[in-house]
This record gives C-alpha cells, sequence and structure tokens, in this order.
C-alpha cells in the first residue's frame, strides 16, 4: 500500500495561456483498477497552484473523466484565464498493488479465441508510437510465426515475438528524459524507430514488444508507472517512472512482463519453461500502474 505524490510544473511566464489553452484542461491519467493495483477514488487529492494564488480539492475524482482507452481516466485541471507565473499542479491518492503469478503449463494449454472481448480487442488497434499496423511488423510476425501465426497458441506465440524484439533491438535501459533533475517526459521515438533502427531505449522496447504482438492478433498495452525498485526487483530505489507491458489469454486475464529485465536472459531459453520478467513477477507490487497511453487526451 502507498501513498503517491506527483507533482508537475508548467513553466509558462506569460500572463494568459497560449491560444486555446483555458478551453484544454490539463490531464493527469489515472487507472483506478488493473489487473494487478487499484486506488480509492475517494482518496484522490488534487492542488492547482498559480503562483500565489492556490485551489485545493480533498475529494477530487469528480475532476475525472474517461479515456478512449478502456479503464483509463484523466484527472481534468481547468487553466486559469489569467496566469500568474508557472502552473503546478499537484495529486496525491492511495494505492494499493500486488505481485503477479504464472502458471506456464496452464498458460500453454490456452488456445486462441473465436473472438476477442470488446475491452480487450481494443488493444489491438495502433496508437501513439505503437504503429502496429505498418508492413514492417507483419512481416516481422511471418518471419518469427510463418504464414499461419495460429499454428502456435497464443501464450507461446507471444513468447516467440518478445524473445524476436529482445535479440533484435539493443536498448539503452533509459525509460525517461532528463533537464537536470525534473523528468521532463518519456524517453521515446517509438516502436517502428527502434525496430528500424535496432535500438532504442528501454521504452521504445516496450514499445516494439506491443507492436509485433498487435500485428500478430495478440491484444497487448503498454503500461506505464512508477516504482521504488530496480528492474531486477532486488533493490530499492528512489521513487521513478518506468514502462512494462502487458498481452492477453483468452478467458484468463493480463500476463505482465518486462522487457528490459529479460533482455540477454530468455536468447537460448526453452519456450515451454517460465521466463523470469515474464507473467511471474513478485515484485509487480513495487509498481503502480497510471496508464496504457503515453499521450493524454490525444494531445
Amino acid at each position: 500500500i502507498y501513498d503517491v505524490s506527483i507533482q508537475v510544473t508548467i513553466p509558462w511566464n506569460q500572463s494568459t495561456p497560449p491560444v486555446g489553452g483555458a478551453e484544454s484542461p490539463m490531464l493527469w491519467p489515472m487507472l483506478p483498477r488493473t489487473p494487478w493495483s487499484y486506488f480509492d477514488t475517494n482518496s484522490v487529492k488534487a492542488r492547482l497552484v498559480n503562483g500565489q494564488h492556490v485551489q485545493e480539492d480533498l475529494q477530487a475524482w469528480h475532476l475525472a473523466i474517461e479515456s478512449d482507452s478502456p479503464e483509463q481516466w484523466h484527472l481534468a485541471f481547468p487553466v486559469p484565464t489569467k496566469l500568474a507565473g508557472k502552473l503546478i499542479f499537484q495529486v496525491q491518492h492511495q494505492a494499493h498493488t500486488f505481485s503477479s503469478s504464472l502458471h506456464e503449463q496452464s498458460a500453454l494449454q490456452i488456445g486462441w479465441p473465436n473472438e476477442w472481448p470488446e475491452d480487450v480487442a481494443a488493444f489491438l488497434k495502433p496508437t501513439d508510437y505503437i504503429k502496429s499496423d505498418r508492413s514492417r511488423f507483419q512481416k516481422a510476425v511471418e518471419d518469427v510465426l510463418g504464414e499461419n501465426p495460429k499454428k502456435y497458441n497464443p501464450h507461446l506465440a507471444a513468447k516467440m515475438l518478445i524473445r524476436h524484439c529482445l535479440v533484435n533491438i539493443t536498448s539503452n535501459g533509459q525509460y525517461t528524459a532528463f533537464d537536470g533533475q525534473p523528468v521532463r517526459g518519456f524517453n521515446i521515438r517509438g516502436a517502428l524507430a527502434a525496430a528500424s533502427r535496432g535500438s532504442g531505449s528501454a521504452t521504445d522496447l516496450v514499445c516494439a514488444c506491443v507492436a509485433i504482438l498487435r500485428a500478430a492478433g495478440i491484444p497487448a498495452r503498454p503500461v506505464i508507472g512508477m516504482t521504488i525498485s530496480d528492474t531486477v526487483g532486488t533493490r530499492e530505489v528512489p521513487a521513478q517512472y518506468i514502462v512494462w507491458a502487458e498481452y492477453a489469454l483468452p478467458n484468463s486475464g493480463w500476463v505482465p512482463f518486462n522487457p528490459d529485465r529479460m533482455r540477454g536472459t530468455v536468447d537460448n531459453l526453452s519456450l515451454n519453461e517460465p521466463w523470469q520478467g515474464l507473467g511471474t513477477m513478485p515484485w509487480l507490487n513495487r509498481r503502480i500502474p497510471i496508464a496504457y497511453t503515453f499521450v493524454a487526451g490525444g494531445k
């Protein structure tokens, strides 16, 4: 159980917002419930600082609006029409997180569904930074699985496709971009750039894995979150942003996996045995998911 606090500073030094800015709220993504976490919406507090003017809301969930991505919401902060210096917004809430466990042999017995449920099938579509409809990913699926991807069950196919990305894309191990101390945003060029170059950030590697899974007809999504644990899960670190992924198994739920944890460890492992960093993640309870999309509200 964690007390979560986020602060975002927008260093706008003009007296009025940019054109159209006052009509577009500032959005912060939130996932009230995932397979491995939940939070009480009554615990959400918000604060908006505009120069010396401070607005505080101790029951802030009424600011939440639904997003286009299933299960994801956005806390919408209205932009003041008159600015008295840089804008700062803060979000606080309490989060409960859990470890995950996968029974490998059972997963290997699960076949393809006749049809994915609508909320799961939504994660087959291309999204920002994950252009899974590009021919490069279709060709990669054919290279790995042949002309008929469904001759392998979804779990086995997913492992083959993820390993293909890990072998062919080098990651620099970085998730975020810094400007001095504060995090500016994610270090991301996207799945297509990583696949074309054969290299990218740890965030790009997640995007590439999700893209190839979607191209093969397996719903998959990035999970953007915060952690106090290193990639291996053995050492506590200062709170930081991290990105991992999940793919769907029919009638079973979502399988979490951490590409950067698996780099260099699964190249020669049997597809029929458990892989560290996939499915069974005892340290997943040190991660707090906040979003399934890199762009809040399409802006």
